[in-house]
């Protein structure tokens, strides 16, 4: 689970987000310096993750044309330990 990204309005607003979040993500949190940079942060972080995902469609429809099954190449990838910790 990637870092979660949160800033709120005032001191309090951005500690009190931050302790609530801290409280229940083991990932772990990160206090953004204004709400612009927690946004652009999410940014980043959603399009890797779409990128990643339209990545392992197109390697499935080429490994579909070599006649490579999912069963053959799919438990290998999950058992690294990028993918065991999303």
């Amino acid at each position: 689970m990637p870092d979660i990204h949160c800033h709120g309005r005032g001191l309090c607003a951005g500690f009190g987000a931050g302790a609530l979040y801290a409280a229940v993500i083991t990932a772990g949190t990160h206090k953004a310096s204004s709400i612009k940079v927690a946004e652009a942060a999410k940014v980043i972080e959603n399009t890797q993750r779409d990128l990643n995902i339209a990545l392992m469609n197109e390697l499935s429809m080429i490994f579909c044309c070599l006649g490579i099954g999912p069963g053959h190449w799919l438990p290998p990838g999950n058992h690294s330990r990028r993918s065991s910790r999303q």
